[in-house]
C-alpha cells in the first residue's frame, strides 16, 4: 500500500495477514487483496534470495576438485537440492572418487547448505597411516578450493564462515606419532563447530570406546561423547 507503510508490518503468518487493516487512507478496497499481494511478494523475494545464495552442486564439486562429479557422487550428495543423511554402503572400484564423494557430500549438505540432518563432525576411519596422510592432503585441498571459489559459486555469509573455520581448524589427524598444530588440537572444546577428523582405526575406535590412545584420561569422556554423538563415521577399506 504506497500511502500507508504500516500495511506491511505483520507478515508472520496467513492469520496475521488476514487481520491487517490500513491505518490511514489506502487505495486498496478490502484487506484480502492486500494480504494476497504481500504474501506473493514475500514468497517471491524469499525464493530470489535463496536462489542467489544457493549454488549448484556441479560447480561446487568442480571448484573443489577441478573435475565434474560422476553420477553416483551427485546422487550421494542429493544434487542441487541436497538429501537427508542416511547410513549407506558404497561399493565403487578403486580410483573412482569414493573419498571425494563422501567428504564433499558432507561438505555440501552440512557446511554449504546448512542442513542439520547431517552430523556436525565427519569422522574418517582408515586402516593405514599412508591412507590417513593421503586423505588429509586431499581434504585440505578441497576445503581450501571451495573457500577460494566462494564468490563465483556463490556462497552465503554463513557458509563462508563455516568454511573459514574448517580451513583453519580441520582436518584433525588422529594417528600415532602425529601432532596437530595448536588450532587443531582444541577441536574437542568446540563441540558446536563443524570438524573433519581423519585417523587410524586404533586411535579413533579407542576414543569411541572411552579409552583414547595417546590422550590424557581426563579427556577420554570428551572424545567419547563427541565421537558417539552428532558424528558421521566413514569406514573406508576396513
Amino acid at each position: 500500500c504506497p500511502s500507508n507503510p504500516s500495511c506491511f508490518c505483520a507478515i508472520d503468518s496467513v492469520a496475521s495477514l488476514a487481520s491487517i487493516r490500513p491505518a490511514g487512507p489506502c487505495p486498496v478496497a478490502t484487506p484480502q487483496p492486500l494480504s494476497v499481494s504481500i504474501l506473493i511478494a514475500t514468497s517471491i523475494f524469499t525464493a530470489a534470495v535463496a536462489e542467489v545464495f544457493m549454488p549448484s552442486f556441479k560447480p561446487f564439486f568442480e571448484g573443489a576438485t577441478g573435475k565434474a562429479p560422476y553420477d553416483y557422487q551427485a546422487r550421494l550428495a542429493g544434487g542441487d537440492d541436497g538429501v537427508r543423511c542416511e547410513s549407506q554402503l558404497i561399493s565403487i572400484p578403486t580410483g573412482l572418487g569414493k573419498t571425494a564423494a563422501v567428504v564433499l557430500a558432507w561438505l555440501w549438505n552440512r557446511v554449504v547448505r546448512g542442513d542439520d540432518s547431517w552430523p556436525r563432525r565427519l569422522v574418517y576411519c582408515l586402516p593405514m597411516r599412508a591412507l590417513v596422510e593421503q586423505t588429509r592432503d586431499e581434504v585440505t585441498k578441497w576445503i581450501a578450493n571451495v573457500l577460494k571459489s566462494a564468490d563465483s559459486l556463490p556462497l552465503s555469509t554463513e557458509a563462508r564462515e563455516r568454511l573459514e573455520w574448517l580451513v583453519a581448524h580441520s582436518p584433525i589427524i588422529l594417528m600415532g606419532g602425529e601432532e596437530n598444530d595448536p588450532a587443531r588440537r582444541v577441536w574437542d572444546i568446540h563441540p558446536e563447530r563443524p570438524a573433519i577428523l581423519i585417523g587410524t582405526q586404533d586411535m579413533l575406535l579407542s576414543r569411541a570406546l572411552n579409552r583414547g590412545y595417546g590422550v590424557g584420561r581426563a579427556r577420554w569422556p570428551m572424545h567419547f561423547g563427541l565421537l558417539n554423538n552428532d558424528a558421521l563415521w566413514v569406514l573406508d577399506d576396513t
